[in-house]
């Protein structure tokens, strides 16, 4: 493909992603008061914390219904995945714990005792490590291979959220009584900075494409934007009432605001700084989650005991592209992937030469980032390939979107995969 002409295709791809428009699904009823959400991308499964029931409730992606309950300690709240283990961490508010489920069979395995009164959890995939909030000024880290506490953090103030950068190892931590965004060393585990941004601290959300930290603030109805490099703010942008639950599509690049007062969710331009939508939701919304491989995301709506479910239609759609053979199959498992994924095509034309096709990856803007070569001594009609997740250097891509594309005799198949690190 010519340089240009990837360029340009590729301003087209994030022009078209600015403007397109998210809408509401679906509405799960869940009952109890829901607070917390946190999706497995790989199992397509959304968990959802009942603080008033004490239990989680697992809800299945694909049909948007719950299919499970699991009973954990008082009051539970915050909760996170680890995608690499398949683990999930809930903290009990009121039992000083953490929950512990294994995804696999949707059970309790282990509770953990951290500080009093935890409430926020968050996991570092890529360290294997779990923050938790405690009451009222101290953060608990524990080691994800042996669910045991390893280290107690103070960091001062009220803690109401952790964003985490998997990238640079940077842990986020706002603060509802005092005016700054805490900054910890994910390597060492020992606070490093303070962020002044001048108003009370909700959510924190972390792209970790573009290093920039997107902070709530309920007091005055704004999100402050960090620059992960410098540590320092950069950016206001006015949202709706009482802004709470914030997270970023590392896809799109937009930022999800939940404004608990308001009812609504703002929509962020990253591009512009600047809310290009606002939609309305259910009553006291509190926490979002966001499918990166289906473009869903879930709010937890704890007035009326359910979980909404909004649709960002930013894609790129996967097209054939005028492939005219028989019995044409191309198949990547699994998808969402973290190390690696089998590619898998079958074709049978007498047209079909593997000497004369290849299979390349190709990222949102259009660069070739990676080829795959193609086995020509396979004589099976079924020809599987192994990418684990490298660029054409070597190195390990950025989470996000990329397009598989098989190309024969000028003709091409193209298939979509997400990178989840």
């Amino acid at each position: 493909m010519n340089k240009r002409v990837s360029i340009f295709i590729g301003i087209l791809l994030l022009t078209g992603l600015s403007r397109a428009q998210v809408e509401v699904v679906d509405t799960i009823e869940v009952g109890g008061y829901p607070i917390g959400i946190s999706i497995n991308q790989i199992t397509n499964k959304i968990y959802v914390t009942n603080y008033d029931g004490n239990n989680v409730l697992v809800i299945d992606g694909t049909t948007n219904s719950v299919i499970n309950s699991m009973e954990v300690d008082t009051s539970p709240s915050g909760i996170s995945v680890n995608p690499n283990t398949g683990k999930i961490y809930v903290t009990n508010e009121w039992s000083n714990s953490i929950s512990v489920i294994d995804g696999k069979t949707d059970s309790v395995i282990a509770t953990v005792i951290v500080g009093s009164a935890a409430n926020i959890v968050k996991v570092n995939s890529n360290t294997n490590k779990i923050y938790v909030t405690n009451y009222p000024n101290t953060i608990s880290v524990i080691d994800g291979e042996t669910d045991l506490v390893i280290k107690t953090i103070a960091v001062g103030g009220s803690l109401t959220d952790i964003g985490i950068n998997r990238v640079t190892n940077k842990v986020y931590v706002g603060n509802e009584d005092s005016l700054w965004v805490s900054v910890i060393d994910g390597k060492t585990d020992s606070l490093i900075k303070t962020i002044s941004v001048n108003s009370l601290s909700g959510g924190i959300g972390v792209n970790v494409n573009t290093n920039k930290i997107y902070v709530a603030h309920y007091e005055n109805d704004v999100v402050s934007v960090i620059d992960g490099e410098t540590d320092s703010v950069i950016a206001i942008i006015e949202v709706g009432e009482w802004p709470i639950g914030i997270e970023t599509n590392i896809i799109t690049g937009k930022i999800y605001v939940v404004n608990g007062k308001g009812c609504t969710i703002s929509i962020i331009d990253n591009s512009i700084n600047s809310v290009i939508q606002t939609i309305p939701v259910g009553e006291w919304p509190m926490f979002v989650n966001i499918n990166d491989s289906t473009n869903q995301f879930y709010v937890t709506c704890g007035g009326d005991g359910a979980v909404w479910v909004l649709e960002d239609k930013t894609g790129v759609e996967e097209t054939g592209n005028g492939l005219q053979v028989t019995n044409c199959k191309l198949e990547i498992y699994p998808n969402p992937f973290f190390q690696k994924t089998v590619i898998e095509f079958r074709i049978q034309s007498s047209e079909f030469k593997k000497e004369k096709s290849r299979i390349q990856i190709y990222d949102l803007i259009g660069r070739v980032i990676r080829t795959l070569p193609i086995p020509i001594n396979h004589q099976s009609s079924v020809t599987k390939i192994i990418w684990d997740g490298t660029d054409g250097l070597g190195k390990k891509v950025r989470s996000g979107i990329y397009f598989c594309k098989l190309e024969t005799e000028g003709k091409a198949l193209t298939k979509k995969i997400c990178v989840i690190r």
